[in-house]
């Protein structure tokens, strides 16, 4: 570990001067050249490709998905269609066994009635004949 004091200040220096002195020397500003005016345009031409073809992925995944979906959705939509073809049938279905239901009751009020009519017209002529019965022990 290094000290602090008057010491670490110089070795940083000396390292720094040394880093300096093995950089490799720059060369001078030049004016451009067309070839250098090329160089540019081929990296950002490079860079215009890259983004170009990344932005192209992207849209080619974005339709894969919304096709992808359309056909799911299409599929979904003939389930949907056939679930409720059959619900539709079934509310049709209950209402005839509904209304079936409701002639039956019906039949067998009707029937009901005229076995009541029957044993009424069967009561009514064991009365008259009771009653002509008695009527001609009166009379006699």
């Amino acid at each position: 570990m290094a000290s602090k004091g008057p010491r670490s200040k110089l070795d940083h220096e000396t390292r720094a001067r040394r880093q300096k002195a093995l950089e490799a020397p720059r060369e001078p500003r030049r004016p451009k050249t067309h070839w250098d005016h090329v160089l540019e345009e081929m990296v950002w031409l490079s860079k215009d490709f890259e983004s170009e073809r990344k932005w192209k992925l992207a849209q080619a995944k974005k339709v894969a998905l919304k096709a992808s979906k359309g056909m799911v959705d299409q599929a979904s939509r003939g389930e949907k269609k056939l679930k409720e073809e059959e619900q539709r049938l079934r509310k049709v279905a209950l209402n005839i066994s509904k209304d079936v239901k409701k002639f039956w009751i019906k039949i067998e009020k009707l029937v009901l009635y005229k076995h009541q009519m029957e044993l009424d017209e069967i009561k009514k002529k064991a009365l008259d004949k009771q009653l002509e019965f008695l009527l001609g022990q009166t009379e006699r």
